[in-house]
């Protein structure tokens, strides 16, 4: 959804409500690809957060928040009550 239609319409479509900056839509993601991950934290299979490390890249170089090549953050992954597999969300700290 990034790579095709923009940060913000990713963002919409996978967290709504959530408010973006003026820069959200100067920049699309060309390619992301997993480079490593790790367990960070374990509650459940249901519940659960990873460092993961993506090798991204963009149009022109480093963005906003994102830089050309490799981009550690942390991803918590829990269950959706709605019939989704996971619910993921992305910070810089677990």
């Amino acid at each position: 959804m990034w790579r095709d239609k923009g940060l913000t319409a990713a963002i919409d479509r996978f967290w709504p409500g959530t408010k973006t900056g003026p820069y959200t839509d100067q920049f699309r993601l060309l390619n992301a690809t997993v480079a490593r991950y790790k367990p960070s934290r374990w509650v459940s299979r249901d519940d659960f957060t990873l460092m993961v490390t993506l090798d991204m890249h963009f149009p022109g170089g480093d963005r906003p928040g994102y830089g050309e090549g490799p981009n550690t953050r942390f991803m918590t992954f829990t269950r959706s009550p709605s019939g989704h597999p996971f619910l993921m969300s992305w910070a810089t700290s677990p």
